[in-house]
């Protein structure tokens, strides 16, 4: 029995690490993508069992999964007597629904910013625009002020879906 568990803890590692290196959870923390990964395997999970498979702290674990809350990925299942909480990846569809929109808010944050570069960029061009890399600027703030439409489209599919 015990070769059966050590093949299947070996099996999870791997998928665990599959899951860490891959693209799906880009733009977030490392150990949210780790808690993240292990809820994919396990669907249940209390933060003694975190901590035992990932070495985090329990004060990272506790804010990380604060976090995986209000982002919608897990929720707490029960409290036990002793006050242990167990949380749970309801649906892994809808946690990875969530954690692409998620991203996408995420990177909306910069769009203002960007628009305020590009108008800069537009109000001088005369002066800058022939500095080294101002065209390439220039056209990158474009590309990207583009792209927030696009993601504007895809957070509100997104926001249906969750």
């Amino acid at each position: 029995m015990d070769k059966n568990r050590e093949y299947i803890k070996k099996i999870e590692n791997e998928l665990v690490d599959i899951l860490c290196s891959s693209s799906l959870f880009a733009g977030q923390k490392s150990h949210s993508i780790k808690i993240i990964s292990y809820f994919v395997t396990r669907k249940t999970l209390t933060q003694a069992k975190i901590k035992e498979l990932t070495n985090l702290s329990l004060g990272t674990i506790s804010q990380e999964l604060s976090n995986l809350i209000k982002r919608g990925i897990i929720e707490k299942k029960k409290i036990s007597s002793t006050g242990e909480i167990t949380y749970v990846m309801a649906s892994i569809k809808k946690s990875f629904f969530n954690s692409y929109y998620y991203t996408l808010k995420k990177a909306k944050n910069t769009e203002s910013e960007l628009r305020e570069v590009h108008k800069e960029l537009e109000i001088n061009k005369d002066e800058l625009k022939n500095q080294d890399g101002f065209k390439e600027l220039y056209n990158l703030t474009s590309i990207y002020l583009k792209i927030f439409l696009v993601i504007d489209q895809i957070a509100d599919i997104l926001k249906e879906k969750t």
